[in-house]
């Protein structure tokens, strides 16, 4: 009889350690697949990846375990949790071998940290012959930024740094043979060496970013890339327009990846599954399938520079598009399959955020320009005060895409999520950076201070341009790495924008009383469908672990629930995604007298 007691309680034990170790400590898996069809040993890989809180305690590391084999781990903190506990990494490894085609299955599991060699040097780097050359023929004058003479000029700044991996942030002005610099437009190498030196990967970006330089344009110029004095890249012609020159526009930006040495051909494929449960991403229903004809054209898009791949070319267009949503169609297809069709998808998509005119850098301090800085900074010479006016473009202004809040995708927050490069990071941070800039004076400001336009409220743009910027603008806040300079500067942001909130709807008691924003230009009207973005927006932002948006979520949620599971039965569900509710007596709803009471009158008002 003891025996038996002895065992079940054992058993208990066992059952309930387990299921805290699943609910609070659960771990990701991770795939490595052969892309080369060909036996290789010792590739290297780099990806990023996300924990949920409490995962990695404060003070812990992560290895990669295939069988019972620890694989040489690299880990690159880059943000934390609340707690301490590890947010999102940079990990890589040299994998010992993969034949054709193999999967080789890995568990992600803590560990504590070890004491690691000497990290790579730009000068082990330099002792190689690596170089990477970027040439522009601009209106016939010649103009080269080398990777190599930027290495040399300042190799302080490093994204990735150790045994395994260093990756060196660097950055070229493009100049003449005679050292002629040219004003606009800038080099920037993210150069990847991997121990042994043998592959060394250069993500080539080249922008036309400045805000303050003065007359900013477009600029039509031929490029060519070589690396080891081997042309391997050339750009002359439009994405849009067959046989038209390639024209880069004002402040936008293109990339392309190289590899000097051997490039490594395999998919780190992420547990999909994982990344739901930390919360980092919506969840989605792991029983829908995504259609293999869905994947296969999915495979189908690719990115070329200035080009738009499945973004939108005209945002403000109306009507659905695949892009508008919590997470555009071709990041939940990934999320929902993990399968490298949907992955390049992403990527896609993430690097022709760069495509877009509005990406602002600011030439002093070398990052997106601050409101805190310049908070009067606008590109709209009609707008007052000017003191922080951008520099105006006089002359080959015209871009080809146009952007825009209220449809605009989540275009890099996962792309950066999931690969820890450092180019989607800074795309993040330019549409995040955007959006804010991107309302009026006017409207920037808080309650309390409408005359700080450096507050960096929104409350100025549609109700779903509201919810698409506050995703953004919390999906920044939440992964820019801890050591970043923008970190509290988006954070500041997030909650700025939460005093407004908070003191214009839930703790006001002039607010109306069904949870619904009002339409910016008419204050007795709202659209549910547009709300229903804001909603979702304020939830995520407190999954992400904003709980200071709590109230708000409160006051906020019961709009959606009470159209469709009205308590008192008054308001039918059918209609739970009208275009448009009355709230209000016409033309009278800011006073607070003239609200409708509840739902139900808001309804019977309606219809």
């Amino acid at each position: 009889m003891n025996k038996i007691i002895i065992s079940k309680t054992t058993k208990l034990i066992a059952l309930l350690l387990f299921l805290t170790n699943s609910a609070v400590q659960a771990m990701p898996k991770v795939n490595f697949i052969d892309q080369s069809n060909a036996a290789n040993s010792d590739i290297p890989v780099t990806f990023g990846q996300v924990f949920a809180v409490g995962a990695v305690p404060a003070g812990m590391s992560v290895d990669i375990v295939a069988g019972t084999t620890s694989l040489p781990t690299q880990v690159d903190i880059k943000a934390t949790h609340a707690d301490g506990s590890l947010r999102h990494a940079v990990i890589s490894s040299i994998l010992p071998a993969l034949n054709a085609g193999q999967n080789l299955a890995a568990d992600i599991i803590v560990v504590n940290p070890t004491a690691t060699g000497t990290a790579i040097s730009a000068a082990d780097l330099l002792a190689t012959n690596f170089d990477t050359v970027v040439e522009l023929t601009l209106d016939g004058v010649v103009y080269t930024a080398s990777a190599r003479d930027a290495l040399l000029a300042d190799s302080s700044k490093r994204w990735l740094e150790g045994t395994l991996a260093t990756e060196f942030t660097l950055k070229r002005s493009f100049s003449t043979t005679s050292g002629v610099a040219h004003p606009h437009l800038m080099a920037r190498f993210d150069v990847r060496a991997y121990q042994g030196l043998e592959s060394v990967r250069v993500d080539v970006v080249v922008e036309n970013n400045w805000t303050y330089v003065p007359s900013p344009s477009n600029h039509t110029y031929d490029a060519y890339i070589s690396i080891g004095g081997q042309q391997v890249y050339s750009l002359t012609q439009s994405p849009f327009d067959e046989g038209q020159p390639f024209t880069h526009y004002r402040h936008t930006r293109w990339h392309e990846v190289f590899w000097w040495g051997i490039e490594p051909q395999v998919y780190a494929q992420h547990d999909v599954s994982y990344i739901q449960l930390t919360k980092a991403v919506p969840n989605y229903d792991p029983n829908v399938i995504i259609s293999e004809s869905a994947l296969e054209t999915q495979g189908q898009v690719f990115y070329t520079p200035m080009s738009n791949v499945e973004l939108n070319d005209y945002m403000p267009a109306g009507g659905a598009d695949i892009g508008i949503g919590p997470l555009p169609r071709w990041a939940a297809r990934y999320l929902m399959s993990g399968d490298i069709r949907a992955y390049n998808g992403v990527l896609a998509n993430g690097d022709a955020g760069g495509s877009y005119s509005g990406h602002f850098r600011d030439i002093n301090t070398d990052l997106p320009v601050s409101l805190d800085d310049y908070p009067n900074v606008n590109g709209d010479s009609a707008q007052f005060p000017r003191d922080n006016l951008m520099a105006q473009c006089d002359s080959n202004c015209s871009v080809e895409l146009s952007r825009d809040t209220a449809h605009q995708p989540s275009i890099a927050y996962l792309p950066y999520l999931i690969t820890g490069d450092y180019f989607y990071l800074e795309e993040l941070l330019f549409w995040a950076n955007s959006n804010l800039i991107s309302s009026s004076l006017a409207t920037r400001g808080s309650i309390d201070n409408v005359d700080d336009n450096s507050q960096g409220v929104i409350r100025g743009q549609q109700v779903r341009g509201q919810g698409w910027s506050l995703r953004t603008l919390a999906q920044a806040a939440y992964i820019t790495p801890d050591a970043h300079r923008m970190k509290s500067y988006f954070n500041n942001k997030l909650l700025n924008n939460m005093d407004y909130y908070l003191a214009r709807f839930p703790n006001n008691p002039t607010a109306n009383n069904i949870g619904a924003l009002p339409h910016r230009n008419s204050l007795d009207t709202a659209a549910p469908w547009m709300d229903d973005f804001f909603t979702w927006a304020v939830a995520y932002t407190v999954e992400l672990g904003y709980t200071e948006f709590s109230p708000m979520l409160e006051w906020k949620a019961k709009y959606p629930v009470e159209r469709m599971a009205s308590a008192d039965g008054f308001y039918c569900w059918i209609f739970g995604g009208v275009y448009q509710l009355s709230i209000g007596i016409a033309g009278n709803a800011n006073d607070p007298n003239n609200w409708y009471q509840d739902l139900g009158e808001a309804y019977l008002e309606t219809f």
